[in-house]
């Protein structure tokens, strides 16, 4: 995860600029190809959701791994738009086996208790990722971006096919309970497994929960997406160097990094949703600041970054509990797909859109003033889901 966030995550804004200079392509034409990647993970996740349940998770995530290195090899030899768009729907499968669905659910399977404080963890990967943003634009600077993502692509194979084969499917096939819970407790009160409920698939898109909880994640996706491809661009646009730019979204990711543990512990103590409407109300905070930002005042440059960092940091580490939390575990990979449309949607429109508006109007502005105002939509709706089942947390 910290490698993927590093190439294609908080990286590919370092990619922007070069591939425009290269092709002559608008910023909109070049965000469109993250968000084809979007698509195609939101058209495939309801199935790779139902696969992870039933299919070995070693299997899958080499899978994941080969096809996510291929779609860079293939990024690196594009020549035309739709060469471009092809390879990421490469990569959008690749990631979204190995990097995104995978791992959730096998945190899923592994905790109950600490759920949060797992998913923290997790998440500190793709936090880590950002920090190496100015050694990957000194890498395109240096040799082109095409050479740059050969380098990624390798490296991603010797990092990743290795680390593939830690994956295990479930605890109980090897003796075990969640939380590393002894097995003679199995069928006592403090067995995770015996407080635990399972609702169906077809029983969850009948909930409200369901979609208050989709709706909110779209609406977060849509901002953090569309503000990390387009930080460089943007904070190009305003008369920042480009090595200064990169390091402005090395501390995003900083801010991140730190927050995703903390995000996570928070999710074991308070309702979950609680903490799910904090992390949507310092995206909007973040982007509110990102449209103040006027390329003179660096103080309000690092209050921006350290702020949405904060926010996107703590998004990861609370979706997963969240969804555990008000549907259960024995289809999580299933659920988990369909809500992934959601995140789809924000991913495919937000960045796009955004990029349209600044080779519409030559400036990014209102952009930042939308999603500022969608992102505390987002706190709203969730704040007014009931809680989930059974909820004793305060």
């Amino acid at each position: 995860m910290a490698y993927s966030s590093g190439a294609m995550l908080f990286g590919f804004t370092a990619f922007v600029n070069p591939i425009a200079t290269t092709f002559g392509w608008s910023i909109a034409q070049i965000s469109l190809g993250m968000s084809l990647r979007g698509l195609e993970s939101g058209a495939l996740n309801p199935f790779l959701g139902v696969v992870i349940d039933r299919w070995p998770a070693r299997r899958l995530a080499l899978a994941g791994v080969l096809a996510y290195g291929l779609g860079l090899l293939l990024l690196s030899r594009v020549n035309n738009l739709a060469m471009f768009y092809a390879a990421f729907l490469v990569i959008g499968l690749g990631s979204s086996l190995a990097i995104q669905m995978l791992p959730m659910t096998m945190v899923a399977r592994w905790f109950r208790k600490n759920i949060g404080k797992a998913s923290g963890i997790l998440a500190v990967g793709t936090g880590i990722g950002g920090v190496f943003i100015p050694l990957l634009v000194k890498l395109i600077d240096t040799y082109g971006w095409q050479n740059a993502l050969i380098v990624l692509a390798i490296g991603l194979w010797v990092v990743g096919i290795p680390l593939s084969l830690v994956f295990r499917n479930r605890p109980e096939e090897h003796g075990l309970l969640p939380d590393g819970s002894p097995p003679d407790i199995a069928n006592g009160s403090d067995n995770p497994e015996a407080r635990d409920f399972n609702i169906g698939v077809r029983q969850a898109i009948k909930m409200r929960a369901f979609w208050f909880i989709g709706i909110t994640l779209m609406l977060q996706i849509a901002t953090i997406n569309a503000v990390v491809i387009h930080l460089m661009p943007y904070l190009a646009s305003i008369g920042l160097e480009r090595s200064s730019a990169s390091q402005v979204s090395m501390v995003v990711a900083l801010a991140s990094m730190g927050a995703r543990i903390p995000f996570g512990l928070l999710s074991d103590i308070f309702q979950k949703r609680y903490v799910m409407a904090l992390t949507c109300g310092l995206l909007s905070a973040g982007a509110f600041l990102f449209w103040l930002i006027d390329g003179s005042s660096f103080v309000l440059i690092i209050l921006f970054a350290i702020t949405f960092g904060l926010g996107m940091g703590g998004f990861q580490p609370v979706r997963t509990p969240t969804i555990a939390e008000y549907f259960g575990i024995r289809n999580f990979g299933a659920i988990l797909g369909l809500l992934s449309v959601f995140v789809t949607i924000g991913m495919i429109v937000a960045p796009p859109a955004a990029g349209w508006v600044f080779d519409t109007l030559g400036y990014y502005d209102p952009a930042w003033l939308i999603l500022s105002v969608t992102a505390l939509a987002g706190a709203i709706l969730i704040l007014i889901l009931p809680p989930p089942p059974g909820s004793s947390v305060k």
